[in-house]
C-alpha cells in the first residue's frame, strides 16, 4: 500500500497537466467515416437495414476501407478491401480481403478465407463441429505462419461439461477453469504454462506467466493499475495510460473507432503541446472482421512496452503464441471468430450457436462484457427510448410516449420518459414485457446513450 500512494503522490499532479495537454492533441491522427445506404462508388452495396455498406479509415491522408457483404440472417460474408491511391481514385484489391465466410443454420462459422497483405491466402479455414455445436475441428490450408498459426494444418478441440473449451489442439495447450468457469491455468505441452487469480467475484487479480524453465513473470491489476513484479507497470484511463518508461512516467494516449478499438496509439514525447505523426505516433493497430490484426509497417512499436489492449479495447495475452482475448466473462480467440466458453446468457438465445461472437455481425456490434444490458425501455412500435444504468435487466414498452432514442436529450419523449422515471423507478410505468431483448437488440443498444444518476444530474433532472 505504501508504494501505491507513492505512486499516487506522483501521479494524480501529472493528471491534471494530461487534461490540459489532450485539447491540443490533432484530430487528424485518425479519421473513419461509416456508409449505409449512400449512393458513393465505394458502396457498391448499399445498405437500408441498419447494417453497415462500406467503411473507410486514414491514417496521415493514407485512406483505405471495406465494402461489405451480407446474407439474409445479417451475417457478415464478404469484406472487400480498398485503398485511395495517390490521384485520389479509390481502387479495390485483394490485400486485407475477407474474400468468404460461410455458417451453418445455427451461426457457427464453417469456412473462412483471409487474404494477407501480398494478395495471398492468409488462413483457409475449414471447421468441424459436434452435435452441440462445439468446434471439433479446425483445418487451415493457408499460410501457418501468420494469421492463424499453428504447428499442424489440422488440430482437434475438446470441452468439459460446463461447456468450456479444455484442450486447443493447434496451440497443444490444456486449459482449467475454476467455479466461475473462468480460465485459471492454460499449459502447453512445451512445458509453458500461465496462471490467473481472481477475487470471489470474477475479477482477474493476477497472470503468472511461466516459462519451461521455471522463470516466472507476475503481472498485478488493482483496478486502473498493473504492477510487474511488484513494480508500478502503468496506469490505464478512458483515453490511454500513463507508462513507466525508465524512472519516469510517460502519458500514452489512443484513438479509438466505433467498435471502441484502439486503432491509434500517441504521445507528446517533446511536450510542445503538438502531435508530430511522423515523430510521436507510436503505433497503429489494424483489424481484419472479427479482430485479427492486420500486418503492415504501421505495426512497429516505439512505445516503452506495447499496449495490450486493442480489439474492442480487450487485453490481448500473447504469450506463448495464445493471442486470445479476455473480456472479463470469458476469452475470445479472434483468429477463428469464436469464444471458448459458452453464453452466460446462453437459454436466452436458443436460436444462436453459445460460441458465436455478436451474431457473426462483427462490423456493426460489439459484445463489451459478455453480460445482458440493464433495463431497456421501448415505445409501442418497439424503438429504443432508453437504457437505464440500474441494475434492472427487464423490458418495458410506453405506449404513450414518443419515439426518441436515449442519445436525443432535451427532445419531448427523453423529457417524458425521465419525468416517468423519477416518478414511478425503475419501470418508468412502463408495461414489463415477458420475452427479453433478441441478441441484436442486446448488441445494437451498445450504441444508445445509457442513462445514468451522473446524466441526471448533469442535465438537472435531479
Amino acid at each position: 500500500m505504501k508504494r501505491l500512494n507513492q505512486i499516487l503522490t506522483t501521479i494524480i499532479p501529472l493528471f491534471t497537466l494530461f487534461q490540459v495537454k489532450s485539447q491540443t492533441s490533432s484530430p487528424d491522427l485518425f479519421r473513419e467515416r461509416i456508409y449505409y445506404q449512400e449512393n458513393v462508388s465505394f458502396n457498391p452495396n448499399p445498405q437500408f437495414n441498419g447494417n453497415i455498406g462500406s467503411l473507410t479509415w486514414s491514417i496521415d491522408k493514407n485512406l483505405n476501407g471495406y465494402q461489405y457483404q451480407y446474407d439474409g440472417r445479417n451475417q457478415m460474408r464478404v469484406a472487400n478491401h480498398f485503398s485511395q491511391n495517390s490521384k485520389g481514385k479509390f481502387i479495390a484489391n485483394d490485400e486485407y480481403t475477407v474474400k468468404s465466410i460461410d455458417y451453418d443454420f445455427n451461426g457457427n462459422i464453417t469456412d473462412l478465407n483471409r487474404i494477407n497483405i501480398n494478395g495471398l491466402d492468409k488462413d483457409l479455414l475449414a471447421y468441424s463441429y459436434n452435435n452441440r455445436g462445439q468446434l471439433k475441428s479446425l483445418e487451415d490450408l493457408g499460410d501457418l505462419n501468420e494469421g492463424f498459426t499453428s504447428d499442424f494444418n489440422s488440430g482437434s478441440y475438446t470441452y468439459d461439461g460446463n461447456g468450456n473449451m479444455v484442450f486447443d489442439g493447434h496451440r497443444n495447450c490444456t486449459i482449467s477453469y475454476n467455479k466461475l468457469n473462468l480460465p485459471d491455468t492454460i499449459a502447453f505441452a512445451s512445458g509453458d504454462s500461465i496462471v490467473m487469480i481472481y477475487d470471489a467475484s470474477g475479477k482477474k487479480w493476477q497472470k503468472h506467466v511461466i516459462n519451461r524453465n521455471g522463470q516466472r513473470s507476475t503481472l498485478t491489476y488493482i483496478d486502473n493499475f498493473q504492477f510487474l513484479e511488484d513494480e508500478f507497470s502503468a496506469y490505464y484511463f478512458e483515453d490511454g495510460r500513463i507508462a513507466q518508461n525508465n524512472s519516469n512516467y510517460q502519458f500514452e494516449y489512443q484513438i479509438k473507432d466505433h467498435l471502441n478499438n484502439n486503432r491509434v496509439f500517441f504521445s507528446d514525447l517533446n511536450g510542445d503541446e503538438k502531435i508530430d505523426p511522423n515523430q510521436e505516433v507510436l503505433s497503429q493497430v489494424h483489424y481484419y472482421p472479427f479482430g485479427m490484426e492486420m500486418e503492415g509497417h504501421w505495426n512497429q512499436q516505439t512505445a516503452t512496452t506495447e499496449n495490450p489492449y486493442k480489439y474492442n479495447g480487450k487485453e490481448m495475452n500473447p504469450e506463448f503464441g495464445l493471442n486470445w482475448l479476455d473480456y472479463g466473462a470469458r476469452w475470445y480467440d479472434p483468429s477463428i471468430g469464436r469464444w471458448n466458453t459458452i453464453d452466460p446468457k446462453a437459454e436466452e438465445f436458443q436460436s444462436w450457436n453459445p460460441y458465436n461472437y455478436v451474431v457473426n455481425n462483427p462490423v456493426i456490434l460489439m459484445d463489451p462484457d459478455g453480460k445482458a444490458p440493464e433495463s431497456i425501455h421501448k415505445d409501442a412500435e418497439g424503438n429504443i427510448l432508453a437504457v437505464m444504468d440500474d441494475g434492472d435487466d427487464n423490458v418495458y414498452v410506453h405506449n404513450d410516449i414518443n419515439t426518441c432514442l436515449a442519445s436525443c436529450s432535451g427532445d419531448a419523449g427523453v423529457e417524458a420518459f425521465v419525468e416517468k422515471y423519477q416518478k414511478h423507478g425503475t419501470s418508468a410505468g412502463g408495461e414489463k414485457q415477458d420475452a427479453k431483448l433478441t441478441k441484436e437488440e442486446q448488441l445494437l443498444i451498445k450504441g444508445v446513450a445509457v442513462i445514468t444518476e451522473e446524466l441526471l444530474h448533469a442535465t438537472g433532472h435531479t
